[in-house]
């Protein structure tokens, strides 16, 4: 555990911060290859930033297991029609905000 190698010092952000990265470390460990960023904001609880893709994921706080899944759910769906998400809003309990990437479709391959 990475709270027995280190001492903390005493931050409610860094808590919940660590606090995530155990719970998913623990529960979905091959979703931490997809985070480029952690940010563990004042108010807004935990943010991530994808790394395929460059999205803000706003998840909220607590249960990180339930939104993780769930952003994952949402990512796969949106890259299977070919979007791109710019930003993802998890942080009320019964609706997703996406914000797509509007450039993204008007691109040509090659």
């Amino acid at each position: 555990c990475i709270r027995d190698r280190y001492k903390t010092i005493e931050s409610s952000g860094l808590n919940r911060g660590l606090e995530f990265w155990a719970e998913i470390q623990e529960n979905c460990p091959q979703f931490l290859d997809a985070v480029s960023e952690i940010i563990v904001g004042a108010d807004d609880g935990i943010s991530l930033v994808l790394s395929r893709t460059g999205t803000l994921a706003q998840l909220g706080d607590g249960d990180y297991v339930r939104r993780v899944l769930r952003l994952r759910a949402i990512a796969d769906e949106i890259e299977k029609s070919g979007n791109k998400a710019n930003y993802i809003d998890l942080r009320y309990s019964d609706q997703a905000i996406v914000r797509l990437d509007k450039r993204a479709k008007n691109q040509r391959p090659g």
